[in-house]
């Protein structure tokens, strides 16, 4: 099993469904709104296909594998907990909706410097971008969420025009 092709009604994919296969991508999965936990976890994973209503992220979906940009994902509110831990994420697309990001999400993304976080944010739990360069880090105008996020935190302390203290509580 090294693709899957057209699953195009597809809408979930259920706890390991795909977890340590050598799977390297996936096709059209525009109905997908639900991706389990740790169900393309140490896979070869290195490109998705489009997954235009995809809501949830779960635990440790994504952990160990290839991947190197999400695409824009414009319907997802949740990535979960350590959902993109130890990938070689280096961008994450477009996510107006994105409400949550949790614990260790992309944790060891060792490459992962553009990142956009929209109005919409409300969480960003401990340690969801440990070890993340984040060097091209944008914020939507207008913005107010709970950060736990240490390094994040930093990262936006840097930011011109951001009042850390008033928009984050660590």
């Amino acid at each position: 099993l090294a693709q899957l092709g057209d699953l195009s009604s597809l809408e979930t994919i259920g706890e390991g469904a795909f977890a340590g296969t050598p799977l390297t991508q996936l096709g059209d999965m525009r109905a997908l709104t639900d991706i389990g936990v740790v169900a393309f976890a140490y896979t070869k994973l290195s490109q998705l296909g489009d997954m235009r209503s995809l809501e949830t992220i779960g635990d440790s979906a994504f952990r160990n594998t290839r991947l190197k940009q999400l695409g824009d994902l414009k319907l997802l509110k949740t990535i979960s907990n350590w959902a993109f831990e130890y990938t070689p994420l280096e961008k994450l697309g477009h996510m107006p909706l994105l409400t949550t990001i949790g614990k260790s999400a992309f944790e060891g993304c060792e490459h992962l410097e553009i990142v956009h976080l929209p109005k919409a944010l409300k969480y960003v739990e401990k340690d969801a971008f440990l070890k993340c360069p984040l060097g091209h880090l944008t914020v939507e105008p207008g913005i107010n969420f709970e950060c736990r996020c240490a390094n994040l935190t930093n990262m936006l302390r840097r930011q011109p025009n951001i009042q850390v203290l008033s928009l984050i509580h660590i």
